[in-house]
This record gives C-alpha cells, structure tokens and sequence, in this order.
C-alpha cells in the first residue's frame, strides 16, 4: 500500500516501514527508467540521484 501526492513538478510517495528497502529499489528503478530524479527523503543518507544518474551527497 501506498500513499501519494502529485505535483506539477514532483511524487511524492510515502510506503510502509515494513516494505521500505523493497520500495526504495523499486522507486529508484522507475526513477531512472523514466529518467526522472529521486530524492529518499526519509532515509539516513537522504539519497538524490539526478535523471542523469548522478549521485548528490
């Protein structure tokens, strides 16, 4: 289960803690395959991945 919100430039989705390392991958394939950037808000590293790939830490 998921839930969401849309904007004009984002989406933002928030999963369960019970499923978070599975969503985390699953997020960041269809970041890249849409080649769009991913931003893991809520982990301890805070990961942002630009469309291009690159890695900001």
């Amino acid at each position: 289960m998921v839930d969401y919100s849309i904007g004009y430039n984002v989406i933002y989705a928030v999963f369960s803690w019970s499923v978070a390392d599975e969503a985390y991958e699953l997020m960041r394939s269809l970041a890249q395959k849409h080649k769009v950037g991913f931003f893991d808000v809520s982990g301890d590293d805070g990961d942002i991945i630009l469309p291009d790939g690159i890695m900001i830490k």
